[in-house]
């Protein structure tokens, strides 16, 4: 299935990952047609801007390349019903060649049945930050 989640703190491996898939999927001069980039947490209809990316994830692309919506800041705690049975739906039926991106910074609670649906599919991805352990100075003196 063509769905992907990346989620960490790490903006530029996430950047680069964006990227890369932008250059894989979309043709350059159907790229404006063929991408959309919906923030749900800069929304104030969070909910009704997730059903309208899905919706759209459903179009198929126009002219040549591939579909990619990418949605940022998904609901994945406490999300209604009707949201995660809409997700099924429309996960269910993505055409193969629209592509959807979820990126969120925070890690997704492992509790959360959304999340747990989306942990299922093959391109659920952590970009978390390299925090190196505490190194121990060895000095004399």
């Amino acid at each position: 299935m063509p769905i992907y989640f990346y989620w960490g703190e790490d903006t530029y491996q996430l950047n680069q990952a964006v990227n890369a898939l932008h250059q894989k999927l979309l043709d350059p001069a159907w790229q404006s047609f063929n991408s959309d980039k919906i923030d749900l947490a800069a929304s104030g209809a969070s909910t009704e801007s997730l059903l309208q990316g899905l919706n759209q994830a459903l179009t198929p692309p126009f002219g040549r390349g591939q579909r990619l919506i990418w949605l940022l800041n998904p609901l994945t705690g406490g999300a209604a019903q009707a949201v995660f049975t809409e997700l099924e739906r429309t996960i269910a039926a993505l055409p193969e060649t629209s592509h959807l991106l979820l990126t969120q910074a925070n890690k997704p609670d492992g509790r959360s049945k959304i999340t747990n649906y989306y942990k299922k599919k093959p391109r659920f991805v952590s970009l978390a930050l390299f925090l190196p352990g505490k190194r121990q100075r060895f000095c004399n003196g």
